[in-house]
């Protein structure tokens, strides 16, 4: 018997943007979370 396959499907209808809430992938990898460290390195956080 095969595994069952893992799906995640992600939808939006643009609702948060339209109102003007920073939630786009860009605003996210801009964010505080995603901010490179002062350590000199140049790489991003990984997740």
């Amino acid at each position: 018997m095969s595994e069952p396959r893992k799906i995640v499907l992600i939808l939006g209808n643009g609702f948060d943007l339209d109102l003007g809430l920073k939630t786009s992938y860009k605003d996210f990898w801009e964010s505080e979370f995603c901010r490179m460290p002062s350590n000199g390195t140049t790489s991003k956080t990984s997740f």
